[in-house]
């Protein structure tokens, strides 16, 4: 079940660049992991130093040396382990930040475009001049919800060039992401809203429907009996 912001157009507004609960959970969990990993290996390298400056100080001896050696080697490894899983408890931490930030900056979106196509849908303009108006709302929000994914992407990024550090990788975020099939080069952009028949919600009238599928586009659709045989799919693009 989609957990998209209320209202019938949320899908068209901001459903492009949701992120889901699921991510956003996934992100939390990781990073209590990665912290419960850090706390263990923090806690092993501090025994290993107790010991080692503790007991094993007053020791004398090749043997002593070679043993205290050891625990020092071993303090050291615990420590780098340590160090790593915490930064990527706070690659995931920050993650999970960004998420729900963007959620809750998409469902503010989402909020105001559904609120101003009710306003329109409820207005005693014609008909032709709804369906321009919904059109143009829909291209700014999803023009308002692509800035801000792009926004909170920038600290995802960050998070992952993070982890890549901690790793001793040299790879960007760009390259590890390409690397893994996913491209972070260019975020999604909006693409041109299409209202067909079938996109439009239930607030609409049939008569709007079958009126907005004559509609004149910029670009020059027939409006009208006149058109295709396949005016069923006639839709308005937006600019």
């Amino acid at each position: 079940m989609s957990d998209l912001p209320p209202g019938q157009w949320s899908p068209l507004l901001v459903g492009l660049y949701w992120p889901s609960a699921d991510s956003v959970m996934s992100a939390i969990n990781a990073a209590r992991n990665r912290g419960m990993v850090q706390l263990f290996f923090d806690d092993f390298a501090s025994q290993l130093l107790g010991i080692r400056t503790g007991s094993l100080a007053p020791m004398e001896g090749v043997t002593a040396d070679a043993v205290r050696e050891l625990f020092e080697q071993g303090e050291k490894h615990a420590t780098a382990v340590s160090d790593k899983n915490g930064a990527k408890q706070k690659a995931f931490s920050d993650t999970a930040d960004a998420l729900n930030s963007l959620r809750s900056a998409l469902s503010q979106i989402a909020a105001e475009g559904n609120s101003k196509i009710d306003e329109i849908n409820q207005s005693k303009k014609n008909i032709v001049q709804k369906v321009a108006e919904i059109v143009q709302v829909i291209s700014e929000k999803q023009a308002d919800a692509a800035n801000k994914s792009t926004q909170f992407g920038g600290a995802i990024t960050k998070a992952i060039s993070d982890v890549l550090t901690a790793e001793g990788d040299p790879r960007s975020a760009q390259q590890f992401a390409a690397d893994s099939g996913f491209d972070l080069s260019n975020a999604p952009a909006p693409q041109k809203t299409r209202i067909c028949s079938e996109g439009f919600p239930r607030s609409l009238s049939p008569r709007t429907i079958r009126v907005a599928k004559r509609y004149q586009p910029a670009g020059g659709t027939q409006r009208g009996p006149a058109a295709n045989s396949n005016s069923t799919r006639t839709c308005r693009l937006s600019p």
